[in-house]
Parts: C-alpha cells; structure tokens; sequence
C-alpha cells in the first residue's frame, strides 16, 4: 500500500522528489513490512509521520507549480508514468498527465498518513494507563482515532475519482469513528462509579447508537467492493464491519436492559410480564446480519 504505489520512468530518478520518496518508501518497508501480521508497539511511527508530511509539502509545492503552467502539451505537462498498482490494467507506452500523477501521489500519502495515524492509535491504546492519568490519555487516544478518520476522508477527496480504493477509505472512515466512541465509553465506564449504572447505560445506549450509525453508513460502502483482484480484501472488510456492527447493536441492546430495568424493578423475574423488555431486545438484536 504504501510502499512505491507510482514508479516513474528514467532519467528523472536524481529528482529531489524521487530521493525524498524512495528513502521513505525503504524506511516503510523496513519499519512496517507488509508480512509482519502483528502488533509492534516499539515501532518510532513519529518520524514516518513526520517525513510521510514533509513529502506532501514537497509533492503540494510541484502541484502549485503545475497550476501556474498553460494547459498544453509541454515536456512538463506530459511526463510518462508507469502505473504499478491501484488493481488498473498497465501499458508502459500510455501517458499519464502531471496532474493526475499528482493527484494520485497526494492522495496516497495521506492515505498513507491515515494508516500511520490509526496504528498510532492502537499503539496508545495498548499501553497501561496510570489511575490519574487515564483522562488526558483516553481524549488522546479519541483525538487520534478522529484525527485518523479525517485523513481517510481527506484521501478520498484528493484521489481521482476512478480510484477503486474510495470504498475502502469511506468504510476505514466509519470504523475509526466507532473506535472513538469505544474509547469513550470506555472512558465513561472508567470515570463512573458502580451505583451510577444508569448513568452510564445512558451514555453507553448513545455511544453504541452512533456506533451502529457508522456501520451502517460503512455498509452501504462494501457493496461497491466488487473487484475480483481484491476478493479476499473485501470479504475481510464485509466480515470486520459486520462484527462492529454487531457489537455495537449488542451494547446497545444490554444498555436498554439497564435502563428497562431502572423504570420496572422486577422485570427480571420470570413470571414477571416486564421481563417482555428482554424478550423485545432479543427480537431487535436478531437481524444483525442483514
């Protein structure tokens, strides 16, 4: 994904954009190889960040200066680039524009930045929190978590539109918005003590509803996941929405329980014909998988 998605053709390698990008294409690979499935929390993404912005200042000022030129065919307005990957056909003898070179370039390293930016938040996430910090780094983690839905959207607005990857950055969109309501709901459970459970089945119930909310918007996305190159691909992304979704829906449904519970006391009890309240729930968690 984020390592050389654009090769471009000789004699421009000793351009400063090139040295700039193939130096931060190894230090990807060697940092986050794609075969390392697991979670590397000694992983320094701080400076992968930092170099991935400053080459985006780099590739912003090229497209600045491609603005300023006459819409003709110029030796500058039509490089060649060889297409390498975005699941397109290749031809090696079709010329791509500056501007469309561009485009794509900006959008994947944002992309690039959104993926480095939810790793961030994972690593975060991982580590032990300290009673009395658990506040400050909880709407840290949340920030993160938002920040790296931004950037996804921020991708999709500045691929072309016949990037086959808009499904998959709109449904990492969605995602990231659910991680951030289950930081803090996690945070409200953490910041609540045990006889506020009303309380906080309100602001579970709420969370879990936005949640749901998100899934379904990400949903409405995998239909359009259609290319074969990516089978595997899309019936993971299906399968991981289809999981969020369910357990958003199950913590909605065990926060109406609570608050069922808090205005009929007794529903609990068997012959009880408030324990309806459960039965009802039940019904409304049945289609998750639809």
């Amino acid at each position: 994904m984020m390592s050389a998605p654009w090769k471009p053709r000789l004699p421009h390698d000793d351009h400063p954009e090139f040295n700039r990008r193939n130096k931060l294409a190894f230090k990807i690979d060697h940092e986050l190889p794609p075969t390392n499935q697991e979670h590397d929390d000694t992983v320094d993404l701080t400076c992968i960040e930092s170099d991935l912005q400053q080459y985006l200042h780099l590739v912003d000022g090229l497209n600045d200066v491609r603005a300023t030129l006459p819409r003709q065919n110029t030796p500058f307005q039509t490089w060649m680039w060889k297409h390498a990957c975005l699941n397109q056909p290749t031809d090696p003898t079709e010329p791509y524009s500056l501007e469309f070179y561009l485009d794509t370039e900006r959008g994947m390293v944002v992309f690039a930045m959104a993926c480095v930016c939810a790793l961030q938040a994972e690593q975060r996430s991982s580590v032990p929190l300290l009673d009395d910090d658990t506040s400050s780094s909880s709407t840290i983690v949340k920030d993160t978590w938002r920040r790296a839905a931004g950037l996804f959207h921020e991708a999709t607005a500045r691929l072309p539109p016949s990037s086959p990857l808009h499904p998959f950055l709109h449904i990492w969109v969605q995602l990231c918005v659910v991680h951030a309501h289950a930081v803090e709901m996690h945070h409200v459970q953490a910041g609540l003590d045990t006889t506020s459970h009303v309380q906080l089945a309100r602001y579970e119930s709420a969370l879990s509803r936005g949640g749901h909310s998100a899934c379904v918007a990400a949903q409405s996305f995998v239909a359009h996941m259609s290319s074969p190159t990516s089978t595997t691909t899309c019936q993971q992304m299906r399968w991981l929405v289809l999981v969020y979704k369910t357990l958003c829906k199950a913590s909605y449904c065990m926060s109406e329980v609570v608050l069922y519970e808090s205005k009929h006391p007794g529903w609990d009890d068997i012959n009880s014909p408030n324990r309806l309240a459960y039965t009802l729930c039940f019904v409304y968690f049945t289609p998750i998988w639809t």
